[in-house]
């Protein structure tokens, strides 16, 4: 009889296991989607914040998302090189990164990733656990 209770609860940790992991999977699609959609304004406030933080010089490629280029205008191109600092060189490629949100800034052999599947992707494995506790109150 013990063995089947323990078979119970076990089966039933593991059903709330995968539907927690189900709501953190959705949180962060939506999460994704959000960002996808965000105003040409918060996205050049977006590129502007990361081309201040790597603090590069020297000439730079911007790769762009394929999910992004509506935000790939002449204008904004403009501000963004603009936004750069003088000592950057920066030039917006003309290829995309398919299926890709956000953009690259490529030196060389070193790639920067701003693509937004990556950045939540390194926000998910360090969230997980204190949004869980967070939903859940610590259960």
């Amino acid at each position: 009889m013990s063995l089947k209770v323990s078979d119970i609860h076990v089966k039933a940790r593991s059903r709330l296991l995968a539907a927690r992991q189900q709501l953190l999977k959705d949180l962060f699609a939506e999460s994704l989607k959000k960002m996808k959609e965000m105003s040409a304004e918060d996205f050049n406030q977006f590129v502007r914040t990361q081309l201040e933080q790597v603090q590069l010089s020297g000439d730079v490629e911007m790769v762009v998302g394929q999910d992004s280029t509506k935000y790939a205008t002449e204008e904004n191109k403009k501000v963004w090189q603009k936004a750069a600092s003088s000592q950057m060189n920066l030039s917006i490629a003309e290829r995309t990164i398919p299926k890709r949100s956000g953009f690259l800034l490529r030196q060389g052999e070193i790639e920067y990733n701003f693509t937004f599947e990556a950045m939540l992707g390194t926000s998910e494995e360090e969230l997980s656990s204190e949004l869980l506790n967070l939903i859940f109150d610590g259960e």
